[in-house]
């Protein structure tokens, strides 16, 4: 059988009475303290909503920041995939593969001048003179009589010559090399330039 333990009762000692003034003056220390933890409780929680304002209102100013990105990338986007603006685009891309084209045509046809103007250069200062009066018979003489001379026929080059209703637009013309053929006979009829 288990041993029951008997509990005594102690005895409460009480502490003496404290007068009167000491009550007092430990009410007075703990109501000091009280306020000084109260005015500590109030400071942080101002603290907190002046730190909890300013984060808020930064963080309300980047989501309207944001929205408003987002409505100006939608519309950009909406612009772009509208019938009208793809349709401007590739109008525009054409002309731009359109002009490029002519820009090349062009300088190819510079160049090739360029080449002809060298090329009549050199003739010039080399002139060809031919007989002062060619047979008839000749395959390379026109004969206009002993007055003008005789004429040869030019070689025949091909250059490229803007015709047509827009200037981009080159056809293969076939044009005479008469300079030289002039500059030849205006020397054997004895006019000057």
């Amino acid at each position: 059988m288990p041993v029951l333990k008997k509990h005594r009762r102690k005895t409460s000692v009480t502490p003496p009475e404290l007068s009167e003034k000491t009550k007092e003056q430990l009410a007075e220390a703990e109501l000091r303290q009280l306020r000084l933890q109260f005015r500590k409780m109030v400071e942080s929680r101002k603290s907190f909503n002046f730190r909890s304002q300013l984060k808020l209102s930064s963080q309300h100013k980047e989501i309207q920041a944001l929205q408003a990105e987002q409505n100006e990338i939608t519309l950009v986007l909406s612009l772009l995939k509208s019938s009208k603006n793809l349709d401007l685009n590739q109008k525009n891309y054409l002309e731009l593969r359109f002009l490029l084209q002519a820009r090349e045509d062009y300088e190819a046809m510079i160049k090739s001048m360029k080449e002809l103007l060298v090329e009549l250069d050199e003739k010039d200062r080399n002139p060809v003179v031919g007989p002062r009066h060619p047979s008839p018979t000749s395959s390379l003489a026109v004969g206009r009589g002993p007055r003008y001379g005789s004429l040869s026929l030019p070689e025949k080059d091909v250059y490229m010559v803007p015709t047509g209703p827009h200037p981009s637009w080159v056809n293969l013309v076939t044009v005479h090399n008469a300079v030289p053929s002039l500059k030849t006979s205006r020397s054997v009829t004895g006019t000057s330039e």
